[in-house]
């Protein structure tokens, strides 16, 4: 099931956001219109775990992955410098959900992974309630959970029978809240690539809050709500890895 299917969004039938006139200072990202910010690149901490599997017969081995990720976004950038997101870590979380499967050429061989599952999605922790992130060889996740969590956006892997664990792309597809909150800066087909070291797909199989950045390729300048993040009265949506009780 696609990551689609598995988040709701709600309606944006709050009507449309009135012409921006305010002027932006690409320099600092920040902007006088009450929370606006330019950015085009996410800083990451990744919590990621890797399971590997072995079928078919000695002669004609099958090696498959299971990957299960949530890379944490901890900052924005623009043009290589950091810029203010106010409330990001406080009033809300902002964070990628990342599941994917495949093959492997072979147990030891991760430059050359296939995707035949992919769900990837940047979510909403309004009010940043989740609590901390922590991987582990049996669970990736929030010790809160994700209850009442949006989508501002849903992603699929770029079409290849290539791709190196290191660096993975992905076109978005905008929800409607990804829409309003991101003030309609994020088109369906744009594309953001993660950068991983150590490989998010790798034998070791476990990270935990290990550095990473997504950026827009080509480059691209997104705009971001504060306001909308911090106060907008979104309906709930549902986590892709579910809650813990």
């Amino acid at each position: 099931m696609s990551a689609k299917n598995l988040i709701q969004t709600a309606d944006d039938n709050r009507g449309g956001d009135s012409n921006d006139k305010n002027q932006t200072s690409e320099e600092t990202g920040e902007r006088a219109d009450g929370g606006a910010v330019k950015f085009d690149t996410f800083d990451l901490a990744v919590y990621s775990q890797t399971q590997i599997s072995t079928a078919g017969p000695r002669s004609h081995p099958v090696f498959t992955y299971s990957e299960h990720a949530i890379l944490g976004v901890t900052g924005l950038e623009l043009n290589g410098s950091h810029v203010e997101l106010p409330g990001l870590g406080s009033k809300f979380g902002l964070y990628f959900l990342f599941n994917a499967s495949g093959l492997l050429p072979s147990p030891g061989l991760f430059n050359g992974v296939t995707f035949n599952t992919f769900d990837f999605a940047l979510m909403v922790d309004p009010g940043n309630h989740n609590g901390g992130l922590t991987a582990s060889p049996t669970f990736v996740g929030f010790a809160n959970g994700t209850e009442g969590d949006y989508a501002l956006a849903t992603g699929t892997t770029i079409a290849s029978s290539d791709h190196f664990a290191s660096t993975i792309a992905e076109q978005l597809s905008p929800t409607k809240l990804g829409q309003l909150v991101l003030k309609h800066s994020l088109v369906e087909g744009d594309r953001i690539q993660e950068t991983f070291s150590p490989n998010i797909i790798s034998r070791d199989g476990l990270s935990n809050g290990a550095p990473s950045k997504a950026e827009m390729v080509p480059q691209k300048i997104l705009t971001i709500s504060s306001e909308q993040l911090r106060h907008g009265d979104h309906q709930n949506g549902e986590g892709l890895f579910g809650d813990r009780g």
